[in-house]
């Protein structure tokens, strides 16, 4: 259920934003991604690529026992036994672990950390592509996301960290500044795609895809 209502949801939040710039928005748009497979699939694939890319290392750190912490400190919090020490004794027992592993665990983390933040980074404005065309698919949304961002990936990294570091403010003011924070981060999103993409196409350029069926805008 999660993995339906959380993306169609997200893709309401484009769409509003979308068609209020062209003033003919309502509170309707909210739940036009519910009607959107597109933004299903495109989910899902997205889901299905970050977990092919981490599988590798969470096998390999899952036979050395480092998530063995990790999963006590869950257990604890789900039980709601959250004593400070017991938590501080297991993340150092985790810190210990991870000291013990020398450099190849050094490498398969760093290197899978470096892979997975680009993949998810290349993915930045895929959801606005989609909200803004009904001709492009899941994977064409992905491709094109990727060739976009790929030109820009400091400054969009940059970006990203601000937004993760915003929208976590948000959720720790009792989650209720979430309600603002993730909002405007869509609409930052939704901005930078607009003066990417949508700007040049209005100019009769198509700068992603070489055709011009593009985005049906």
């Amino acid at each position: 259920m999660i993995g339906y209502v959380v993306p169609a949801l997200i893709a309401g939040i484009f769409y509003y934003i979308h068609h209020g710039l062209k003033g003919e928005n309502t509170f309707g748009d909210f739940f036009k991604g519910f009607f959107n497979a597109n933004i299903l699939g495109y989910f899902w694939l997205v889901t299905l690529i970050s977990i092919l890319i981490s599988a590798p290392s969470m096998v390999y750190f899952y036979s050395l026992g480092l998530y063995d912490p990790l999963v006590q400190i869950y257990e604890l919090i789900v039980s709601g036994d959250l004593e400070a020490e017991q938590i501080l004794a297991l993340s150092e027992e985790l810190k210990r672990m991870q000291d013990e592993q020398g450099g190849i665990y050094k490498v398969v983390y760093y290197v899978t950390l470096v892979v997975s933040s680009s993949f998810t980074l290349s993915q930045f404005v895929g959801y606005p592509i989609l909200v803004s065309s009904n001709t492009i698919g899941p994977v064409r949304a992905m491709v094109y996301s990727f060739k976009l961002c790929i030109k820009q990936f400091v400054w969009l990294l940059l970006l990203y960290i601000m937004l993760g570091v915003m929208n976590y403010v948000g959720a720790i003011v009792m989650t209720l500044g979430l309600i603002v924070t993730i909002p405007f981060s869509a609409g930052i999103v939704y901005s930078i795609y607009k003066t990417e993409v949508l700007s040049k196409l209005d100019n009769n350029q198509t700068p992603l895809s070489g055709s011009d069926d593009l985005l049906d805008v």
